[in-house]
């Protein structure tokens, strides 16, 4: 089964992927954030933070992606 596995995955479709969810995850974890806060009758605190670990190794992979 390991051997039917693509041998690498620079392809355009992958950086393209990477891209949008760097865009995207933020702003889905904000919104999921305020659902949370809304649905436990609090208030949502401001931040800046949110997704970043995600958006980090996302970023990681792109470079990785763009070195080689």
């Amino acid at each position: 089964l390991l051997n039917l596995l693509p041998p690498t995955l620079h392809t355009r479709k992958v950086r393209k992927s990477i891209d949008s969810w760097i865009i995207r995850w933020p702003s889905i974890c904000a919104i999921l954030l305020e659902m949370d806060y809304l649905a436990h009758s609090q208030f949502p605190e401001a931040s800046n933070h949110l997704g970043e670990p995600f958006v980090k190794r996302l970023r990681y992979i792109q470079q990785k992606f763009s070195d080689s």
